[in-house]
């Protein structure tokens, strides 16, 4: 999807690698490891909950803060994948059925 939307697909790849264990869930750590690094954000660190801050481990380089855009940015990614994979997937059953 990255690639699709021309963000940085390349550290989309590198992150959700890399930083893979970063993440309680192993569902969750690639999927925002490969949004951090297409948006060029960082993930996690100190989060307040409830009025306690929690430490968690990084997912991603901070090159830049987090913005509320990126929440869009994000939700374009996750819909060019979803159709990309559909497409995809469409086509090899084509081929093999």
């Amino acid at each position: 999807g990255s690639f699709i939307l021309k963000y940085n697909y390349k550290d989309a790849l590198k992150i959700s690698i890399r930083d893979r264990k970063n993440h309680k869930s192993p569902n969750c750590a690639y999927p925002e490891g490969a949004v951090a690094g297409a948006l060029g954000i960082q993930l996690g660190g100190t989060n307040i909950y409830f009025g306690k801050a929690v430490y968690k481990p990084t997912i991603g380089d901070k090159h830049r803060e987090i913005e509320v855009d990126d929440i869009v940015k994000t939700n374009k990614i996750m819909y060019a994948t979803s159709i990309t994979s559909i497409v995809v997937f469409t086509i090899i059953f084509k081929f093999l059925y």
